[in-house]
C-alpha cells in the first residue's frame, strides 16, 4: 500500500508528465476499491465465519496488481494505471478486515485492545521499513544509472533532479538517460514488492483458521 500510494505519483507525474491532480485522480479508483472489497468481505466473514480463504485471494489479486505495475513500460495508458491499481486496492482492502479479524478471534475478549494495538503498530513498522528500504533502493540504483552518464546530481541528492529547473538544464540524451533509470528503479520497486506479497500469500495457506465466536448467548445473558 504504501509502495504504491508513494511510487504511482511519481510515475505518473515525471515519466507520464501529468500533473499532480491528475495523479491524485489516477488513485483515486484504487481507495474507492480498497473501501468498497474491505466492507464486502467484512460482510462475507460475518455471514460465513470463514476468512482464510479471504486472506489468500486478497493477497493473490494484490500481489498480481502490484506485478503488473511492474510490467508497464514509460508510457502506459491511464486505463492500464487504473486496472493495476483497482486489483491492488481490492487485494489489499480484502486483507484489511481479514487479518484484524483473525488475530481477534484468536484471543480472549480481554485483550482485545492489546492485540488490536499490536496489529496496527506492526502494521505500521513493517509500512515505515518497506518505505524506507524502497526509498533507499530507489536513490542508490538511481545514482549508479546516473553516474556513467555525467549528470551533476545537487549534492548527490537524485531527488533534486526531479526539479523543473534542473530538468529544463540536461541535455535531451540526458533527460532520457535519467527518465530511463527512474523507471528502472520504480520497476524494480514494483516488482520487489510484488514478491514479498507474493510470499505472504504463500504463508497464508498455512494460517490456522479458528471458528469464530459466537456471541448470541452472551447478548441473551446481558438482556437478561
Amino acid at each position: 500500500m504504501f509502495g504504491a500510494i508513494i511510487y504511482i505519483p511519481v510515475y505518473v507525474q515525471f515519466l507520464l508528465g501529468k500533473t499532480a491532480t491528475n495523479s491524485g485522480f489516477i488513485m483515486l479508483p484504487m481507495i474507492i476499491a480498497q473501501i468498497t472489497a474491505s466492507t464486502i468481505a467484512g460482510q462475507i466473514i460475518s455471514r460465513t465465519g470463514k476468512y482464510k480463504k479471504l486472506s489468500i485471494a486478497g493477497l493473490g489479486v494484490a500481489a498480481t496488481g502490484m506485478l503488473f505495475l511492474s510490467f508497464m513500460g514509460m508510457a502506459a495508458t491511464d486505463g492500464e494505471l487504473i486496472r493495476n491499481t483497482i486489483l491492488m486496492g481490492i487485494g489489499l482492502g480484502v486483507t484489511f478486515p481479514v487479518f484484524v479479524i483473525a488475530v481477534q478471534n484468536a484471543f480472549p475478549r480481554s485483550r482485545l485492545g492489546v492485540v488490536t494495538a499490536a496489529i496496527q503498530f506492526t502494521r505500521s513498522i513493517g509500512g515505515l521499513v518497506g518505505w524506507r528500504f524502497s526509498g533507499s533502493y530507489g536513490c542508490d540504483s538511481r545514482k549508479r544509472a546516473w553516474k556513467p552518464s555525467g549528470i551533476n546530481l545537487i549534492n548527490g541528492n537524485p531527488e533534486a533532479i526531479l526539479d523543473g529547473n534542473v530538468m529544463s538544464s540536461l541535455s535531451a540524451a540526458e533527460v532520457d538517460a535519467v527518465r530511463s533509470a527512474f523507471y528502472e528503479s520504480i520497476k524494480n520497486i514494483f516488482l520487489i514488492s510484488a514478491i514479498i506479497t507474493y510470499l505472504a500469500f504463500l504463508i497464508a495457506f498455512f494460517m490456522h483458521e479458528i471458528p469464530l465466536r459466537k456471541r448470541m448467548t452472551q447478548c441473551r445473558r446481558t438482556r437478561l
